[in-house]
């Protein structure tokens, strides 16, 4: 539910899943995408048919916490 990552997946007609693996795709990690939902895992497999811009990938990247080291808050964050 970060605001950057729902600003940028709105812009694009894209679920925030979407923007977040693609961002993981485009930083050269390998991503497996999990769901027990057919319609998130077709969601989650179309990772190549949009790329992130050069300002898209920066203002993902500064989402960086000190606890996370590829961007992008951890959704296991439970606090």
């Amino acid at each position: 539910n970060d605001p950057v990552v729902t600003s940028i997946a709105r812009s694009k007609g894209l679920a925030p899943s979407q923007v977040a693996l693609r961002y993981l795709v485009q930083q050269g990690y390998a991503v497996l995408p999990l769901s027990s939902s057919e319609e998130r895992l077709r969601l989650n497999l179309d990772l190549f048919s949009f790329s992130l811009t050069d300002d898209e990938m920066e203002k993902l990247s500064a989402l960086q916490t000190k606890d996370e080291g590829i961007g992008l808050p951890s959704p296991y964050d439970m606090s």
